[in-house]
């Protein structure tokens, strides 16, 4: 106790300062008769000399013994000021024994407990190793031998031979302490195998028994929780009797829940032994003590405290089956508790029901008034439960979701019943309050595993006084109808709240139910601009498409996807007549109201935000919106879009077609997100990927990787105009190329590698030339320049570079011009140099021609740094071996 280790630390401290002082008198004693003693041996010092004198003052005796004798005293003065601070210490700390004990002991504890746990292993490998010695004893033959024969065994002693030595040792004293300790001792063996008849009968497997050293100890309820119970029955030795003798007699001792309880009331009859009897004494004393405890608490309630409900209460001494408690729940359901005396288990019925409605094995005070509060909440929604149940709402229990509905709800607040349904989200409830100001309905937030911060759960009402309507079908069904509604809508408002420069309407706490159960709609400002990293997507900067104001409304129950419906209006910048005709049939998602009016419709289980993927979606219709905007400035044809896909006509006559396909990379509908840790985040949660791909008649379907390269790189400075730039550009060139694949075979090889949308490397491996075509600005208009790649140039061609000096480099045709060492062209006229220098290059003589120079592989320079490239053209008569490249076009 603290107390008691307070004292004893306060006297220990007093005893110790005055060992210490007597240890310091007694040393320094013994310095001085030393110090004495040496200068009685030295003799006495005198000084004369006035010379000796420094500043004024003897020297005094400066011999090796007195010196000595200083540096001990020093010494002796150190150690005894060390002691002293500890003693100091000590004494500050008996100040606090109570603080310091408890400290120590949890020390010791925690310090027992890792020695006990490190040497667990040790402890079971020595306990399997011991149990290999364990062995059945050998059968005496001997001593069964001769009790067959004789009906007696002589080794045994008698009782009046030990009678008569013990009164001859010890006196009729002696005499009398032994046959009483073997009267006791018989009493206890008695009560041992009452016990255990016990067990084997009615008592099976409810008693625990251990008897060790004339001591018997019983368990009872040993499979309930927490701390346990039993009886110690023993010799106990009394006090002084007539005549000043310890007299030892039967004692007994009740643990009650851990705890030595008081069994004055008990009555222990040590001449007519009966265990069972003893044992139905204790456990209805002990039951009694539970229900009385469990009696005050109920009392302290204001329902019982005002008599509003009836508590009434029957305790017995003796039979634990006569102890019960009666508590009415409500003016006409009423439950009995009680306690079962075989476990221990609580028993929750009907009064004049036989049987019990329910068991709890855990019995504690606070779970049993945990269940009691349960039951009068059922009792009191009894009616919204039976109303609800057959349209889909399920009760669940406050314990499985972990809330206090303390911290929840106000404090008047009896109890919840707490209702899910299938198609909500998990991280949300609804619960129904009961109290005796009335009842409600409250949306409430569980809070989620991947918080960081866990916060606490929350509640919003939603509805005053619903348990008061009748719960019909029809009604029943309106009000599953409304409940969801809300819960989408206050889920999704209560994530657009935490964004800047959102503006919602009507606020957070004014969003309710109407008075026929109408959900309210949402209205909120969106400005792209204004969003968090987290939630941009990368988008053309520059104009906006869609107008501030977003209404978010609540659309019904799909029961297809058994999700809810919820459906964002908004208003474009400027009408699009064209634009709903385009959509996509299969395109759900996105609705053309009017020319000008935008709905996008979400699915999802209500309770779960859309609010990230309905702004990326906002941002996707803006992406769409920017592109259709491009294709109708450079007159192409659109043809159909949706969210995913844009496709278009393009090239004279509009009779090639080409797409772009939008993908947006991220979290999905289905996924749980955290809000507080997405926006948090640096990077977006979505990343967009476009791609453009073109039909089979289409020139450019070679070199849409590189266009998709181009079009991903500058989409969200410029938008597409710069990819449509380069299909422009293009166009010609590939259109050529088309015509070379199409004209009559020769047995000229020609590689192209698409190193850009506008870079071209051409490869004549047989001719070992290689030239690069690639577009340059000049003048602010582009051009194609041609020029020369063989740095240096390789003795074996010189007929074919004088061929290319004298017909291209030094010449001139429709659009285009030598200049030297290259060639420049106009953007409409570079089909006619490519098939001038084609042309040129089929002409060489066949003594140019050398077929075994066809590399097999492509050169390490002209590999690496390639990006992209176009589907290989074969139209061959000669296949010559060529590395399966996809970035190579080979035409023969």
């Amino acid at each position: 106790m603290p107390g008691v280790i307070m004292e004893t630390t306060s006297v220990d401290g007093s005893f110790q300062r005055q060992r210490l002082n007597e240890g310091v008198n007694g040393t320094l004693g013994s310095h001085d008769e030393k110090g004495f003693q040496a200068s009685a041996m030295n003799g006495p010092v005198h000084v004369n000399d006035s010379s000796a004198l420094i500043n004024g003052k003897s020297p005094g005796n400066q011999s090796t013994e007195n010196i000595r004798k200083k540096l001990r005293i020093l010494d002796f003065a150190h150690v005894k000021r060390a002691e002293f601070i500890k003693l100091l210490v000590l004494s500050q700390w008996s100040r606090q024994a109570a603080e310091v004990s408890r400290l120590i002991d949890i020390q010791g504890f925690i310090r027992s407990r890792h020695q006990a746990y490190a040497a667990a292993v040790q402890v079971v490998g020595e306990m399997k190793r011991d149990l290999v010695r364990a062995q059945v004893a050998n059968p005496d033959l001997k001593t069964a031998l001769e009790v067959l024969s004789k009906g007696r065994v002589d080794a045994l002693p008698d009782l009046d031979a030990k009678i008569n030595e013990v009164l001859h040792n010890d006196g009729l004293l002696g005499c009398f302490e032994f046959l009483n300790g073997l009267v006791l001792t018989n009493k206890v063996n008695t009560l041992f195998r009452q016990a255990v008849e016990l067990t084997q009968n009615l008592w099976a497997d409810c008693l625990r028994i251990e008897f060790l050293h004339r001591t018997l100890v019983i368990q009872y309820w040993p499979t309930k929780p927490g701390p346990k119970s039993w009886l110690e029955i023993g010799v106990q030795r009394g006090g002084q009797g007539s005549g000043g003798i310890c007299v030892p007699h039967l004692g007994f001792r009740w643990m009650r829940d851990g705890q030595q309880a008081n069994h004055t009331a008990l009555r222990f009859d040590t001449k007519n032994l009966d265990i069972e009897r003893l044992l139905r004494s204790v456990i209805a004393t002990h039951i009694s003590h539970m229900l009385s405890s469990v009696f005050a608490k109920l009392r302290t309630y204001t329902l019982f405290s005002h008599n509003k409900l009836m508590l009434r209460g029957q305790l017995s001494q003796t039979e634990p089956g006569d102890c019960h408690l009666e508590i009415q729940l409500t003016s006409s359901r009423f439950v009995r508790v009680s306690v079962e005396p075989l476990s221990g288990a609580m028993i929750f019925g009907h009064p004049d029901g036989p049987r019990p409605d329910a068991k709890i094995a855990a019995s504690s005070l606070e779970e049993i008034l945990s269940r009691v509060i349960r039951l009068r909440c059922a009792a009191a929604l009894e009616e919204i439960e039976s109303g609800t149940k057959a349209i889909g709402l399920e009760m669940v229990s406050q314990r499985t979701l972990g809330l206090d509905a303390r911290r929840l709800f106000p404090s008047q607040t009896l109890h919840t019943a707490f209702f899910t349904h299938p198609i909500w989200d998990r991280h949300w409830v609804v619960a129904a309050t009961s109290s005796m100001d009335g009842d409600g309905w409250w949306l409430v937030r569980l809070p989620l595993q991947t918080d960081a911060d866990r916060p606490s759960p929350s509640a919003h009402l939603i509805r005053n006084n619903l348990t008061t309507r009748h719960f019909s079908c029809t009604a029943g069904a309106e009000l599953v109808h409304g409940l969801a509604g809300i819960l989408a809508i206050y889920a999704n408002a209560r994530c657009l709240s935490g964004l800047p420069e959102i503006h919602l309407e009507p606020s957070l706490e004014k969003l309710q139910l109407g008075p026929d159960l109408e959900v309210p709609e949402v209205t909120f400002r969106y400005n792209a601009a204004m969003l968090p990293p987290a939630l941009k997507i990368l988008r053309p900067r520059g104009g906006r498409y869609l107008r501030d104001s977003i209404r978010l409304l609540f659309h019904g129950i799909d029961h297809a996807s058994q999700s809810t419906v919820l459906v964002a209006y908004g208003t474009l910048q400027r009408s699009l007549k064209f634009l709903p005709s385009l959509l996509s049939k299969p395109e759900t998602s996105l609705l053309m109201l009017s020319p000008s009016g935008v709905a996008l419709r979400l699915l999802v289980p209500a309770g779960r935000s859309v609010t990230l993927h309905l702004f990326e979606r906002l941002q996707r219709l803006e992406c769409v919106l920017s592109i259709i905007q491009s294709l109708i400035e450079k007159q192409m044809t659109l043809l159909a879009c949706s969210f995913s896909q844009i496709e278009f006509a393009y090239g004279p006559g509009k009779r090639f077609r080409a797409r772009f396909d939008i993908d947006i990379s991220g979290p999905s509908l289905s996924d749980h997100i955290d809000i507080s840790h997405a926006l948090s985040m640096a990077d977006p949660l979505f990343r967009m990927h476009l791609r453009i791909s073109f039909d089979s008649p289409s020139p450019h379907r070679r070199v849409q990787e590189a266009l998709t390269v181009a079009l991903n790189h500058r989409f969200p400075k410029v938008g597409i105009s710069p990819t449509l730039g380069y299909m422009s550009k293009t166009f010609p060139l590939l259109q050529c190329l088309d015509q070379i694949t199409s004209a009559p075979t020769s047995s000229l090889v020609l590689h192209v590698t698409v190193r850009g949308p506008t870079d071209f490397h051409l490869h004549y491996p047989q001719l070992r030339s290689r030239f690069r075509l690639c577009a340059r600005p000049q003048k602010g208009q582009a051009v194609w320049l041609l020029e020369d790649s063989n740095r240096p140039p390789l003795p074996e061609t010189g007929q074919v570079s004088h061929a290319v000096h004298e017909k291209i480099y030094n010449s001139k045709g429709d659009g285009w011009q030598g200049q030297g060492d290259g060639a420049i062209s106009e953007v409409e006229k570079v089909g006619d140099l490519l098939s001038t220098l084609h042309a040129c290059l089929s002409a060489c003589p066949p003594e140019a021609l050398r077929p075994e120079t066809v590399v097999k592989q492509l050169p390490e320079a002209e590999s690496t740094q390639r990006t992209t490239g176009g589907a290989p053209i074969q139209a061959t008569t000669r296949r010559a071996e060529l590395p399966n490249n996809p970035d190579i076009i080979t035409i023969d």
